[in-house]
């Protein structure tokens, strides 16, 4: 019950590009998450796959949770590096994201793709997805529903956005 509800509120607040300000954002949405592809999988594993197609992601680095993507990636990108620092992309789980970020906060670049996924799933991940935005130091935040991503983006007003996909 507390997904469905989840679910209605962002169906009602989020927007798509059009109700977007931020150039780098409204960049972003167009060039990669409403590009149109052919990969197969869940929302986020998509996303995770249109993200490395359509941006300069040479390096990634998945978290142990995430074997299934990583297996996919390699096998559709077979000329990407994982675990070689800095890092691109991170993909995390939420319940991760405060074991992990510590560890490869110092390996990430200011237009590193983070992307966090579970944010909606329960209560708890709600609550680390309102503590993740609220961290001063993550500028750009995207609730998508099924996943969140964030950067850095030292030189951007801090932002949240909710974003149809």
């Amino acid at each position: 019950m507390v997904r469905l509800i989840e679910y209605l509120k962002f169906r009602f607040t989020s927007t798509n590009q059009h109700g977007v300000h931020s150039p780098f954002v409204y960049g972003f949405i167009t060039k990669c998450l409403y590009s149109k592809s052919k990969f197969q999988g869940t929302k986020t594993e998509k996303v995770i796959l249109k993200c490395v197609a359509n941006l300069d992601i040479e390096t990634i680095w998945i978290s142990d949770g995430k074997k299934a993507i990583k297996k996919k990636i390699s096998h559709t990108f077979p000329k990407l590096f994982f675990d070689v620092k800095p890092y691109d992309m991170v993909c995390i789980d939420i319940t991760e994201f405060d074991i992990s970020f510590p560890f490869f906060s110092d390996q990430i670049k200011n237009d590193t793709v983070v992307i966090i996924d579970s944010i909606h799933k329960n209560n708890i991940n709600l609550a680390i997805w309102e503590t993740i935005k609220n961290k001063e130091s993550l500028k750009v935040t995207l609730d998508l529903y099924y996943c969140g991503i964030v950067f850095l983006r030292r030189q951007q007003a801090k932002e949240h956005f909710k974003i149809r996909i």
